[in-house]
């Protein structure tokens, strides 16, 4: 590595740092949230996504030029895994005592069902509060987790192209 592309390097830094505290931060809300109120599949990745992505790209120092395809990649992947490890958090800040990891594997056993918000038939306006099993949960989440990285992407690009 060069001295020049070293220095450009340390100068992204504080950008990337505040975006990363950002997902966490973002994921232990929407954790604690979701304890609360019930998982939003799909809607709940496509903006936490979006905002994670959109605030990284405002904070970073740089324009579309200075990140190729593969480190996009690379950002996007670290975000959408920072704001797990904050969904995590959080939700381990609403139980009772601090177990996140006892709530994934509850789940994933059938222990504990979590609940899906979405609309009723009758009203849009109302929400509905459906138990989800262990196969629907993880395929929710898979789900879920990839809109959830195409709009981190998405985000990160645009806000990277826009200041050209």
């Amino acid at each position: 590595m060069n001295r020049n592309r070293q220095e450009r390097l340390v100068d992204l830094l504080p950008g990337l740092a505040v975006g990363f505290g950002a997902a966490i931060l973002l994921g232990m809300a929407v954790g604690f949230t979701r304890w609360q109120f019930g998982l939003l599949p799909i809607l709940q990745g496509m903006l936490a996504g979006l905002i994670a992505g959109t605030l990284t790209g405002y904070f970073v120092p740089a324009d579309a030029r200075t990140f190729n395809f593969e480190q996009r990649l690379f950002v996007s992947v670290m975000l959408v895994i920072l704001f797990v490890f904050g969904e995590l958090t959080g939700i381990g800040l609403a139980m009772p005592s601090f177990e996140p990891w006892s709530f994934v594997s509850q789940v994933i056993s059938g222990e504990h069902i979590d609940l899906v918000v979405g609309p009723s038939r009758g009203s849009v306006s109302s929400k509905n509060l459906r138990p989800v099993g262990p196969i629907g949960w993880i395929i929710f989440n898979v789900i879920d987790l990839l809109f959830q990285f195409f709009l981190t992407l998405l985000g990160f690009g645009m806000r990277l192209n826009s200041k050209k």
